[in-house]
């Protein structure tokens, strides 16, 4: 076996090839239970961020671990999913690399009710199974209108307005 990793943070080093540290060092958390290491997993995103700050380059939105959108869902059978067990889709929580352990729903046109309502109900908004088939088909139109997902601000407007 290998007695050492050659590392980078981002991906970012003198030569190519080299495996980002955060990638390597989860899949050891998670996978190799065996492993044993004294390196905080909670601090990676941190590390990550201010590698990006530092080197003036934004980290992908997609970027495994670390991009904006990894913990993100939009499709409704996977919020379904993950509001009754986060590892269905989560394989570790994303609080174990320092990231907001918040369930991550983005509002779209692949969006479901259960997703819908559960945004709706942290915002105290209670809807009927009626309203929410209208909402629904209002976002699906909405977010393919505009060719995105719809920001929180947009939903409560199809909702309240």
């Amino acid at each position: 076996g290998a007695n050492q990793v050659q590392v980078t943070v981002n991906g970012i080093g003198e030569r190519a090839g080299n495996a980002p540290l955060e990638q390597i060092l989860m899949m050891l958390h998670t996978f190799a239970g065996e492993f044993k290491h004294n390196l905080k997993t909670e601090n990676l995103y941190e590390l990550c961020c201010q590698v990006a700050e530092f080197t003036c380059r934004t980290i992908p939105i997609s970027q495994p671990l670390t991009g904006r959108d990894v913990f993100r869902h939009e499709s409704g059978i996977h919020v379904h999913a993950l509001l009754k067990n986060r590892s269905s889709y989560e394989p570790f929580p994303a609080s174990s690399l320092g990231r907001s352990s918040e369930l991550n729903i983005a509002v779209g046109k692949h969006s479901g009710s259960t997703g819908l309502k559960y945004i709706l109900k942290q915002k105290g908004i209670d809807i009927s199974k009626h309203d929410m088939n209208i909402l629904l088909e209002k976002v699906r139109r909405a977010a393919e209108r505009k060719k995105r997902n719809l920001t929180l601000e947009e939903l409560l407007e199809l909702a309240c307005g």
